[in-house]
């Protein structure tokens, strides 16, 4: 899919195979609320077949995001930093700042943004936490926007 300034939406599946020939991705039915996960002894990718295409992306970015840093560390403290990471690094590369404006202004819930993004809840959540306070200054005043003209 393009965007509406003609660029293409950055694919996480290319980017996996230009970078990580060697890795598998597999799809299971995975336990409990889990979406995927990376076995770095195995070289694959687990993702939930139940996941929706955006989820799908969304999950596989961020497991790309998790097999670059390595293990997941044991101490919590630094497994949450290095999951937070990884969600903002996949955050980042799924949603660039225009998209991400645009779908503010034209839009009015996290659910319609994120089908505009083709991603799923967590990512836009994970890319506003994520902005710099250049992007911060633009959707909110993309926000605003919207409203006026509502």
């Amino acid at each position: 899919m393009t965007r509406g300034s003609g660029e293409q939406r950055w694919d996480p599946g290319r980017y996996l195979a230009e970078r990580f020939p060697d890795m598998r991705v597999v799809e299971a039915v995975l336990p409990g609320r889990v979406q995927g996960a990376v076995d770095h002894e195995e070289r694959i990718i687990w993702l939930d077949a139940g996941l929706s295409p955006a989820a799908r992306r969304s999950t596989l970015a961020y497991e790309i995001a998790q097999l670059q840093q390595g293990p997941t560390p044991g101490d919590p403290c630094l497994a949450a930093a290095h999951q937070r990471d990884a969600a903002e690094w996949a955050s980042r590369m799924l949603i660039d700042s225009p998209a991400l404006f645009e779908a503010f202004e034209s839009c009015r819930e996290y659910r319609e943004v994120a089908a505009q993004l083709g991603v799923d809840i967590p990512t836009v959540r994970a890319r506003l936490r994520a902005m710099s306070d250049a992007e911060q200054d633009e959707v909110f005043a993309a926000i605003l926007r919207q409203r006026l003209t509502a």
